[in-house]
């Protein structure tokens, strides 16, 4: 994967949005609906539990006093305190309120049972064999998701494990973990890295029952800019670990989420969560939003990014895939609420205008722009509106926004409680709805009918029946057969029952889409929608079936008088099920009712939940029925509506009309293909060490093999300062004097070389165990000692152990006792074996960050202590003599616990900042000795030391080293000088 394909910084929500069509992950376009719905973000926010936490009371004239003190401002030009004001000086200061509940760390940690380390092997998705690991976390009892770089194939899910309770307790004890198993033959679903990144896989054995599940929620912006992304992570592949400091978010789009939060290589696929602990993005990587600046000394700007879960849920939408569809379907199945960018249905229907070839980060950009592709209405009786809106006005404005219908018709209303519904959404969601009722001047105590509208996706005219229309909608049973125009049938079979037909007048209102781009010649399309409320009385049933001839009849008449086929759709509550027969007449007349009969057929089903709506009911025409050459299109899927709507029992019945136009073919993005990376098998040249004849040995005591003499320096050493800065500040002060600073790159470069190299007059053996794991690579604690490539800690004494082990089983094979080291050979070559052996013993923990080929295991450069660094043997026989390069790879799963190799070149996973300033140095000590590097590299190492700056370690070190062999590395003590020396004069 090329490094650029991911490599854009996303345009914030909160910015104007274009109108023109862009590549996916540019600044990315959307309609202006997108835009809107970023700016009610805050107000959703609150009516979900998530207030806005930081913000400071306008009311807190104190605190904001106390504010402005610490900012700087003059006391004498603040408004003093009144009397009544009391200063608080635990006031909570900056910007953000950091104080959290204490719920937040209980239901954390109920959160973080559901993460898991995976480790895997196989071929990943480059093509490379090998074995990494990631994190995950469980979605059901039986499904895990993660990252597709974590588990990119059938594969890879067959050799994985899944680690749970790999974490340690409060005495720093590693707990008793559980592992599980994968079956991707019974689920597996994924995206791929270079598009949304995400693997749904079947884990055996039912996990979540002991861990629990983390739910999924549909929600494209549960968060904004400036909120909190908590990470529970397996960060390296190590133990269980939660960030929840320096963890803003930055920006969003339909796709992606940035955020501060602190990962690691291991991280991929962990859990990005919200203050309140609700799911909204599986991490996935970091990313460089800034290159570093290397004249200036300035380190990149990063970010990391997960993918949302609203988009995840949106292209399994977007998937066409038969023999994938109960997978799918049980996949989405785990996604909870609404996404107020999509409404209800999401992304359903809108797949229709989806090239096939589009990727998935393009598909989901396309269905959320794909508004004006589909029309949303829903029919709902919200019992009583009328009487109790001050009441329900809250529940129902935010059903209102979290399913984003395009059109709402409203049962039990007035025109009083809709009016002040649609002020409410203004006021409190900056939503810009309209409205009308079928009955104006209804009175508020009257139960009607009322529509309101997104003035933003469609337009609505009230429209006036036909005259004779108007008569019999105003017709009561009595009376029915008395007009001589309106002929129901020729035999009148019911009898007289006192009463209107329509106790509630049915209006008529035409709804229109905008924003629709029409091709030429193609004709707008429009639908006239009824409200319907039928009144339920002793002898409702016989109203209903005149009520159903009545509307059949005057539909008809409509059509015939407006000379229009324009679309109908008819719905509301009809106070009797589809099988009382009340409503046949209206289905001879091909006004087609939809019901949960027609799910598998694509059309409407009642929403789950307490009560089912089983007399609420939508009518369409004959052209609205899905079929395969049909102009438009019905989609609805069963899907269960939150808790929120109890507020009657009555759900709202709901349609999509996706429109299927002539679309202009989408660009299709191409997917690169990726290298096929050969197999790189990992071999250490390990020498055969054989004597054809018996050494001659002469006894001597061997005080290099008693660990006692190195534990006994390891102790003196712990004894000491650390690192004396005072101390230090007057060494560098009379090691480097004046450097004269009108020299050139070049220059510079010449002076600091015959500096270091006039200053190294004690040159070293290669002895780690004598000079690095007693004292210079000791950590701050001075009990451990951290491997440079793979971060891993050991404790010197372990590291002194093993070295004289190694050497000890040199002598043994050679027949000589620890205690004999002075011998003759019996010719150059058995000598010369044994010392090489003996040599490769001494510091098999230890790295040449230069190897020791490019310059023959000649001293000084093999004793130099500025570029050895601890580190254990596995990095050591991974990295072998490979030149350091930056992969343009994004993915943080492990490749390695000890970073990357690919083509003879390798990238660190720790300690880059470290390595390069350790081989800058060797090419002013040792000018014209590396080949290896070019001007790229160089940049490459510039980059790193700038990125990673020198830390107390490194300060150490470079003290610690000045005091054994006499010189000092300028970049450690002056990190910014590096940008004003050339170092390619130091190449071969």
């Amino acid at each position: 994967m090329e490094a650029t394909n991911l490599s854009h910084e996303v345009s914030f929500v909160s910015k104007e949005l274009k109108k023109e069509t862009t590549k996916v992950n540019e600044n990315f376009a959307s309609k202006p609906k997108l835009s809107f719905e970023a700016e009610i973000t805050g107000a959703l926010m609150q009516l979900d539990g998530l207030a806005e936490k930081n913000v400071q009371s306008n009311r807190d004239r104190s605190l904001q006093r106390v504010l402005k003190l610490n900012e700087g401002a003059d006391p004498k030009n603040l408004p003093a305190p009144t009397s009544a004001e009391k200063i608080n000086y635990e006031a909570i200061l900056g910007e953000h309120n950091n104080i959290l509940p204490v719920w937040f760390l209980d239901l954390g940690n109920i959160r973080a049972k559901s993460v898991c380390l995976i480790q895997t092997s196989g071929m990943d998705y480059k093509k490379r064999r090998g074995s990494w690991m990631g994190t995950g976390f469980l979605v059901s009892d039986n499904i895990i998701l993660t990252n597709y770089h974590v588990l990119n194939s059938v594969e890879v899910c067959e050799n994985a494990l899944c680690i749970f309770n790999f974490q340690l307790n409060e005495k720093g004890k590693i707990q008793t973990s559980r592992t599980y198993q994968l079956n991707p033959s019974r689920l597996y679903i994924s995206s791929p890295e270079n598009e949304l990144d995400f693997a749904f896989c079947w884990i055996e054995e039912s996990p979540g029952k002991e861990f629990g599940t983390i739910p999924l929620y549909r929600h494209a912006f549960v968060v904004k800019e400036g909120d909190y992304a908590n990470i529970i992570q397996h960060p390296g592949g190590k133990v269980k670990s939660i960030a929840v400091q320096n963890n803003q978010i930055t920006g969003q789009n339909e796709n992606v989420v940035h955020y501060e939060t602190d990962t690691l290589s291991g991280s991929s696929g962990a859990l990005v969560a919200n203050n309140e602990w609700k799911a909204f993005a599986l991490h996935h990587a970091s990313r460089e939003t800034k290159p570093a600046d290397l004249e200036n000394n300035k380190p990149a700007e990063l970010v990391n990014e997960g993918i949302k879960l609203s988009a995840i849920a949106t292209y399994l939408e977007s998937i066409v895939d038969p023999r994938k569809s109960n997978q799918i379907s049980e996949a989405l199945a785990l996604f909870q609420d609404t996404d107020a960018m999509l409404g209800y249905f999401g992304g359903l229907g809108r797949e229709r205008f989806l090239d096939s070839g589009s990727d998935g980060l393009e598909r989901v950009v396309d269905v959320y722009k794909g508004e004006s592709k589909d029309l949303d209405i829903a029919f709902w009786n919200i019992e009583w509106f009328n009487k109790h809106y001050n009441q329900k006005i809250k529940d129902v404005a935010k059903a209102v926004v979290r399913m984003n219908m395009d059109v709402w018709v409203l049962i039990e209303s007035s025109p009083e409680a809709t009016q002040e519904l649609v002020i409410f959404l203004k006021e409190n969601f900056g939503l810009d709805y309209a409205f009308a009722a079928s009955e104006p001047d209804a009175p508020g105590s009257k139960q009607t009918t009322t529509i309101i509208w997104n003035t933003r996706t469609v337009t609505v005219e009230p429209l006036e029946w036909p005259d004779k229309v108007q008569k019999w909608l105003s017709l009561s049973s009595d009376d029915y057969s008395t007009p001589d125009d309106l002929i129901l049938e020729s035999d009148p079979i019911y009898e007289k029952v006192d009463g209107k037909i329509f106790d509630r007048y049915p209006g008529l209102f035409h709804v229109k889409p905008i924003n629709r781009d029409l091709e030429n010649g193609e004709k707008e399309f429009s639908v006239n929608v009824v409200p319907l409320h039928l009144k339920a009385m002793a002898e409702g049933s016989k109203r209903r079936q005149l009520a159903s001839k009545i509307l059949a009849a005057s539909v008809q008449l409509t059509i015939d008088e407006q000379g229009t086929d324009t679309e109908w759709v008819i719905g509301g509550d009809f106070n009797a099920s589809l099988g009382s027969g009340d409503f046949d007449f209206l289905a001879e007349k091909e006004l087609i009712p939809l019901s949960a009969e027609d799910e598998n057929g694509g059309g409407m089903t009642y929403i789950k939940g307490k009560y089912k709506s089983l007399i609420d009911h939508i009518f369409i025409s004959p052209n609205l029925k899905m079929t395969r050459d049909a102009e438009y299109l019905i989609v609805a899927k069963d899907k269960t509506i939150p808790d929120y709507l109890k507020i009657s029992d009555h759900r709202p019945v709901l349609i999509r009309i996706s429109l299927n136009d002539d679309y202009e073919e989408l660009t299709i993005k191409g997917r690169k293909q990726m290298d096929d990376v050969p197999d790189q098998k990992l071999a250490q040249q390990l020498r055969s060490i054989q004597r054809s004849k018996p050494l001659r040995q002469r006894t001597q005591t061997d005080d290099s093999s008693d660990i006692s003499a190195y534990t006994d320096l390891l102790e003196a050493s712990r004894g000491r300062t650390y690192f004396n800065e005072k101390l230090d500040k007057t060494n560098k002060k009379n090691y480097y004097g004046t450097i004269p600073s009108s020299l050139s790159k070049a220059k510079l470069f010449a002076h600091l070389s015959k500096l270091v190299e006039d200053t190294h007059t004690q040159v070293l053996a290669y002895k780690p165990v004598q000079y690095l794991y007693p004292w210079v690579d000791l950590q701050p604690d001075k009990k451990t000692i951290v491997s440079i490539y793979s971060g891993e800690t050991a404790t010197p004494e372990s590291l002194i152990r093993q070295d004289l082990e190694a050497q000890t089983a040199v002598f043994e094979q050679f027949g000589v006792s620890q205690l004999e080291r002075s011998f003759t050979f019996e010719s150059k070559e058995d000598e010369r074996v044994f010392l090489e052996a003996l040599e490769n013993s001494q510091g098999h923990n230890c790295e040449h960050v230069v190897p020791q080929s490019w310059f023959s295991k000649k001293n000084p450069m093999r004793g130099d202590l500025h570029h050895l660094y601890s580190c254990l043997p596995n990095c050591n026989s991974f990295r072998g003599n490979s030149p350091y390069i930056e992969f343009p790879d994004w993915e943080e799963k492990v490749m390695d616990d000890c970073g990357m190799r690919e083509l003879q070149r390798f990238e660190p996973k720790e300690g880059k900042g470290a390595v390069a300033r350790a081989t800058l140095y060797f090419l002013l000590r040792y000018p014209g000795m590396v080949s290896q590097y070019n001007e790229d590299d160089i940049i490459t190492l510039l980059t790193w030391h700038v990125n990673e700056k020198p830390g107390l370690y490194e300060l150490h070190r470079n003290a610690a080293i000045e005091e054994l062999q006499g010189n000092r590395n300028p970049l450690i003590d002056f990190p910014n000088v590096a940008s004003k020396v050339d170092f390619r004069v130091g190449l071969a």
